[in-house]
């Protein structure tokens, strides 16, 4: 259940009003944007810790970030990928500029709407807030202070990971974007870099930098998140897995020409906390396809 926090108080005749929201054990805070932002990083149990570093696609923090330890590279050099890959060139090509939700760290790592936010998202962020330089709890960071409710949060200076080293810890935050960086000049426009914003102690900046970089990650909440598609996955005991947690679904496509499965059952599966649904699945066959196919979330 959602809870709503109000604080209130009152400097002659301007009253502020700041409101908080907890769900799924995640909290975020409305700046009056087009989405709201989470408190904290994902890994981070408060606003000034770090939390876990990703490269950029990958959902699981590790010890060496390299392209010989990326997920999607084939060739350990950074110019063969098996997606995310925008040209013919580098690799098994989709086009794909936007993480899917299965690759996004945010929404693996705390399901329900939370996402990484896009790079226009960031942008907002950056002409929607004004940034003071603020230490908490010994930890250097920026305060952004929504210009339209005066809201905040504490973005740490949490550094990024190259390799196996940790670097400007306490000088600059990195954080990654969901959106592939497919035109930044003639040597590297396709799969190589993705979209980030900088948080220095002044002129934040949005760039790119190569997906194999450890960085972290602040989630957004996106109260549309359960209309969009998905790809699901089936296995061996005709279950799927989806991290969505929506009331109804359908399937978009029945799988090799057969008539459409129909869901009986959704429940929560015990899975270490993940937040993924199971759903039994009445069919025609003994057995179900290991093969995605895509869902429509919401209701019908």
């Amino acid at each position: 259940m959602r809870k709503l926090l109000f604080a209130a108080f009152c400097c002659g005749n301007i009253l502020s009003v700041s409101a908080q929201a907890t769900d799924d054990g995640f909290e975020y805070m409305d700046l009056g944007l087009s989405v709201k932002w989470a408190t904290c990083n994902v890994g981070a149990e408060a606003p000034e810790e770090s939390g876990y570093y990703f490269a950029w696609g990958e959902i699981a923090p590790k010890s060496e970030y390299s392209w010989s330890t990326y997920r999607y590279c084939t060739d350990g050099k950074g110019k063969k990928f098996s997606k995310y890959a925008y040209r013919k060139r580098q690799g098994e090509r989709d086009r794909k500029t936007t993480l899917d939700l299965v690759d996004d760290a945010a929404h693996a790592n705390w399901g329900g709407n939370w996402r990484m936010p896009t790079n226009d998202e960031l942008a907002e962020l950056r002409e929607g807030c004004r940034f003071v330089l603020e230490e908490l709890n010994g930890v250097k960071g920026l305060r952004a202070y929504s210009k339209v409710n005066n809201n905040s949060i504490f973005i740490p200076f949490a550094g990024g990971y190259s390799l196996n080293e940790l670097t400007e810890v306490g000088i600059v935050g990195e954080y990654w974007s969901s959106d592939l960086e497919y035109r930044a000049d003639m040597y590297n426009r396709g799969s190589t870099l993705a979209k980030c914003s900088v948080f220095p102690p002044k002129d934040i900046m949005q760039g790119y930098a190569p997906r194999f970089l450890g960085m972290p990650v602040r989630p957004v909440w996106d109260d549309s998140a359960y209309n969009k598609s998905q790809n699901v996955s089936y296995d061996d005991v005709g279950f799927f897995t989806m991290e969505n947690k929506p009331d109804q679904f359908q399937l978009k496509y029945p799988l090799y020409g057969h008539r459409p499965m129909s869901f009986v059952s959704v429940n929560d599966r015990d899975n270490g906390g993940s937040g993924k649904t199971w759903a039994h699945l009445e069919t025609e066959k003994k057995y179900v396809s290991k093969r995605s196919i895509t869902v429509i979330m919401g209701s019908f």
